[in-house]
This record gives C-alpha cells, structure tokens and sequence, in this order.
C-alpha cells in the first residue's frame, strides 16, 4: 500500500505543477513557489475543485483539464492546444518534467472522484493500463 507523506509546509514531498496560459489563475501560486498565475499544483486544482462544487469554475476547469489529460492519453486529442508546461516540486524546487505520460497519467488519478459516473464505464480500459489491472 502506496502512503503518501507530508512536507514541511503540509503538502507532498513531490507534487506536479502544470502551467499554460488558458488555465484560470491560482489565487495562491505565489506561497506554492509556482513560477505565474497560470500555474497549478495537480493535487491541489483537484481538491480545490472537489471542495468548492460542481457550480463553480474552478470544478469545470479542473473537468476539464481531466478531460484534456484523459483524450491525449488515449491519442484522440483534437483540440490543438500545447501540451503543459509541467513541473515537479519538491520543497520549492522546479524540475521541469518532460515526461508527458507520467503528467497525464498524474492528472486522470489525481481528477478521478470529478468524473462523472457515467464516464466511468468509458474510463476502465485505461484504469486498467494505468493500474495493471485485469
């Protein structure tokens, strides 16, 4: 069993920030270390977002970047929006990650309780490639 432990300033030791200039602006990206107002910790989005309800923007931002995450992933994006730029924090640190699988597959685990349940019956072929299971 995966447990996951806190830093210093109450967050995951290594968190994934993603940042492009369409996303609404973080009230908080100066105190998270982020490097602009278009920048969000993944955790974070999801849990502010799952916080604040379904009639709220940041529930339909974090939707949709969920949604975003999980057509790239699966090779149907169409969209033609560039890919985030994406971070790994750790104590403050950036590293950028260019890795974009490992980004989105953060991102769909990270946003799964928003999915609707109905998208879920859609969602299990990749449940079980990200997870490994039968």
């Amino acid at each position: 069993m995966f447990v996951k432990t806190k830093n210093s300033f109450g967050r995951d030791p290594l968190d994934i920030a993603i940042c492009r200039s369409d996303l609404l602006e973080n009230p908080r990206w100066r105190e998270e270390g982020l490097p602009n107002p278009h920048c969000w910790l993944v955790s974070r989005l999801f849990e502010d977002a799952y916080m604040s309800g379904e009639c709220t923007p940041i529930y339909h931002e974090a939707r949709r970047i969920w949604w975003e995450a999980y057509w790239r992933k699966m090779d149907r994006y169409k969209a033609g929006k560039p890919f985030f730029e994406s971070y790994m924090v750790s104590d403050g640190k950036l590293e950028h990650i260019k890795d974009s699988e490992f980004v989105l597959n953060n991102i769909i685990v990270e946003g799964f309780r928003l999915v609707p349940e109905e998208a879920k019956a859609y969602t299990v072929k990749l449940y079980k490639e990200l997870f490994r299971k039968e």
